[in-house]
């Protein structure tokens, strides 16, 4: 039991993320909905994680480096207040950004956050810590581009300022 609670704990977030996005694009209040209940869920989850025995999951083959997942007390603990955390996010969330847009995407990355840091707490080592904790090179390139145009945006400042003294 405990090891099908630990995959569900690693991999809903993200399948919920999906979901949330797809909700989002269609109907704001259902993903609003969805987004809170998948909090509660996993809250509920990480309480019983407490509860239980230790266990772990071990998938060697998992992305090349596999994916070893423990559940003890630390662990377990951890997990319960980064849930309570995300689930209350998940809540108030919907009334703090009722006037801002792109709230699909908003709640896509938070579920995505929940999922990577539950699998860090929950992970057993290294390997599977960093197979959660590394951004995809789509992002890291994207933040490449958007620093190099500030950059030239401010270089032209600088030069227009400097020549109109």
């Amino acid at each position: 039991m405990t090891s099908w609670i630990l995959i569900l704990l690693t991999f809903l977030p993200f399948l919920a993320a999906i979901i949330a996005y797809m909700l989002g694009r269609r109907d704001e209040r259902a993903m609003n909905g969805f987004v809170s209940i998948t909090g509660i869920v996993i809250f509920a989850l990480s309480v019983v994680l407490l509860f239980l025995p230790e266990g772990e999951v071990a998938l060697p083959g998992f992305c090349g480096l596999g994916l070893y997942l423990r559940a003890d007390g630390f662990r377990g603990l951890y997990s319960c207040v980064a849930a309570f955390m995300w689930m209350m996010t998940g809540l108030f969330a919907p009334e703090y950004f009722q006037h801002h847009g792109n709230k699909a995407r908003y709640s896509f990355f938070t579920l995505m956050t929940l999922g990577a840091t539950l699998g860090v707490f929950l992970s057993d080592n290294l390997g599977t810590t960093s197979l959660k904790s590394c951004p995809s090179p789509a992002m890291r390139g994207s933040r490449r581009r958007k620093r190099r145009a500030h950059s030239g945006r401010r270089r032209r400042t600088l030069r227009w300022r400097s020549s109109a003294v």
